[in-house]
């Protein structure tokens, strides 16, 4: 039980698309995202939620089966730097 992110910042915000990479064990998931003070909003049921961060921070997923059987998995959320382009 893992996740991946990917994240955009724009105009000084940060958007982060989460993806649940959830294998194995009974379906169907129940999933808890916790992601911390910095984020909005700060937890979440969706599989694959999208979050904005203002600072870098962590993110973690919760992941219960069918049958009860629960896995955590934690991972820091490092941000992109906004590109500034000029001609």
């Amino acid at each position: 039980m893992q996740f991946d992110y990917t994240a955009c910042t724009q105009n000084g915000s940060t958007s982060v698309k989460f993806i649940s990479t959830t294998n194995g064990g009974s379906v169907p998931y129940r999933y808890n995202w916790t992601f911390g003070p910095n984020a909005n909003p700060s937890t979440s049921t969706l599989a694959d939620p999208t979050v904005t961060y203002s600072t870098n921070g962590t993110a973690t997923l919760v992941v219960t089966d069918s049958k009860g059987v629960t896995n955590t998995f934690t991972k820091a959320i490092t941000l992109p730097s906004e590109l500034a382009i000029s001609s």
